[in-house]
């Protein structure tokens, strides 16, 4: 390229740049689209069949007990939110392995590098994904036990640390990193289970916090968690015209567990510190983008503790079911969530770039003063959850 440069006129030479760069930039582009559109498109459709068959294989959500709809929904929307994963991620796999793509480009180059060099990570958190789809189909069908559930969790959680290398604060030793992720995976799994529990929520939570971890992985240059975030929140978005209120398909544990695992694990594959350039606050920046799920899941918790129940029953005390109880529909409950995810979103990506402990601090405390406002006016406002 540089020898053809120099043989060629100052105007052809720049001509030529401007094609090379417009040609990278189209083809960046169409990966961007593909990692977006082909996963909304194949979520989308696959809902579309589990809406008429679902029935077919009991996948269906009957009301009755601490559910609130009336009639009967299909279940199975999970199985098109992982398809939507699974097979974009397989596809351009095998097209960086098989040196399919344009790796002429520079930056498809370096995707499909880091495609090749982590695919034993990408693909064993697919497999442990898979795995909990599968849990979550056989949930769905027929209920299993809490405990049963929770140690496959544990599993596929300790599968992808011990095996993939997924962990985080490994500075802390590698005994205290292993049982931290694990804690962290199966927790912020659990805590998605937990807030699919109204039309459009886990679903609008899980897109927020997918753009969000994608923006911050861009910020680092972290492509390949850049990617398998972007797959997420398309497979997310072509599963939630299905699920906003009035609800016509429901993803089930087959598809909140999935959502939960695999914000997870690429919460834990961002390497956050370069991101704001101040070693000790990168740690918080996971904490931002899924506060929201965190708190719903410690408050019920504290809800089920307070009042001598099991934390693992099911119940009607989540924060989505309280403000239904202070006299908001099911959409005003739904966007009110939402929007505090994109108030501690918003705080995760400023503390990404930040470049002070002022700052880093301030973002700190309006996540801290938001979550306190939220509790002060639950106390303040109480009902009767039971």
């Amino acid at each position: 390229m540089n020898l053809l440069l120099e043989e060629t006129s100052p105007f052809a030479a720049a001509l030529l740049l401007l094609t090379a760069g417009t040609i990278a930039l189209i083809i960046l582009l169409a990966i961007a689209v593909y990692c977006t559109v082909l996963p909304t498109i194949i979520s989308l459709l696959t809902g579309c069949l589990m809406r008429g068959h679902a029935h077919r294989f009991g996948l269906e959500d009957r009301p009755g007990g601490h559910k609130a709809h009336q009639g009967t929904v299909p279940l199975g929307g999970g199985v098109g939110i992982f398809l939507g994963l699974a097979l974009p991620l397989l596809i351009a796999t095998l097209a960086a392995w098989t040196r399919l793509a344009p790796t002429s480009v520079s930056g498809v180059s370096t995707i499909c590098r880091e495609l090749v060099s982590r695919a034993p990570q990408t693909l064993g958190i697919l497999a442990a994904a898979g795995g909990l789809c599968l849990l979550g189909i056989r949930d769905d069908r027929k209920p299993l036990g809490p405990w049963l559930k929770l140690w496959v969790q544990i599993a596929c959680a300790a599968a992808v640390v011990l095996l993939c290398g997924v962990r985080v604060l490994t500075l802390a030793g590698e005994i205290p990193s292993i049982v931290i992720t694990i804690l962290w995976i199966v927790g912020l799994t659990n805590s998605f289970n937990f807030l699919d529990n109204m039309d459009g929520l886990a679903g609008g939570v899980g897109l927020l916090c997918a753009i969000t971890l994608a923006l911050v992985a861009m910020i680092t240059g972290q492509w390949i968690v850049v990617m398998m975030a972007i797959l997420l929140a398309g497979a997310l978005a072509g599963f939630l015209p299905h699920n906003l209120a009035p609800a016509r398909l429901y993803m089930g544990d087959a598809g909140s567990l999935v959502v939960g695992f695999w914000l997870a694990c690429c919460s834990c594959m961002v390497t956050y510190a370069p991101a704001s350039g101040l070693l000790g606050v990168g740690w918080l920046i996971p904490l931002c983008i899924m506060a929201v799920p965190i708190y719903d899941t410690f408050s019920v918790f504290y809800l089920r503790w307070r009042r001598g129940e099991s934390i693992m029953v099911g119940d009607r005390r989540h924060f989505s079911h309280r403000l239904l109880l202070r006299g908001l529909s099911v959409r005003q409950a739904v966007a009110t969530i939402c929007l505090a995810t994109a108030v501690s979103c918003s705080g995760a990506v400023i503390l990404a770039c930040a470049s002070s402990l002022l700052v880093a601090g301030i973002v700190g405390l309006q996540i801290a003063a938001v979550l306190i406002l939220i509790g002060m006016l639950e106390a303040i406002w109480k009902v009767d959850i039971d």
